[in-house]
């Protein structure tokens, strides 16, 4: 019963943002501001919404930032594997060694949630607080919060499978 719950929410979740990424799900053409609904986005400034229009317009990038995703998850892997060598060795405890990467995921998501934060700010109130590039460090250290969190779940399989059985 449980499994077929978490199907059903997975597909509705699925089937949103499935639709939410096509076309106006109103079926509404050129909707002014602020919009019908709550998924009114404007990005080339023209006071209608960009889902109801006709004719999207295409986004081009035009500073391609470098992000170093092999790099970060090597050393969170290399990181990670030398710590539970240390707990394999005796160094110090399992205990410790679950504190320590739950206390770093806790810092990554922080830093996450503040440069998401931040970043809104700046793009909803042009209230610029840093000139740190806000969208590189959220993609970094989210990565980072990203690979803890397998981690992180790789510890509970035991339990997730008593769950589901």
């Amino acid at each position: 019963m449980e499994k077929k719950v978490l199907g059903l929410l997975f597909l509705i979740l699925f089937n949103f943002a499935f639709v939410s990424s096509l076309d106006c799900p109103r079926g509404l053409e050129n909707d002014s501001y602020p919009g019908a609904c709550s998924l009114y986005t404007d990005s080339n400034g023209d006071n209608l919404c960009d889902l109801s229009q006709e004719v999207k317009q295409a986004v081009t990038i035009q500073n391609k930032t470098n992000y170093y995703l092999w790099q970060i998850s090597l050393i969170c892997l290399i990181l990670y594997l030398i710590s539970y060598g240390l707990v394999k060795e005796q160094v110090y405890s399992i205990i410790f060694h679950k504190k320590l990467w739950n206390m770093l995921l806790l810092i990554s998501f922080i830093i996450t949630a503040l440069t998401s934060i931040l970043f809104l700010l700046e793009l909803s109130y042009g209230i610029k607080i840093t000139s740190l590039n806000l969208t590189f460090w959220h993609i970094e250290i989210g990565l980072v919060m990203i690979l803890i969190s397998i981690f992180h779940t790789l510890w509970h399989i035991p339990y997730l499978k008593s769950y589901f059985n």
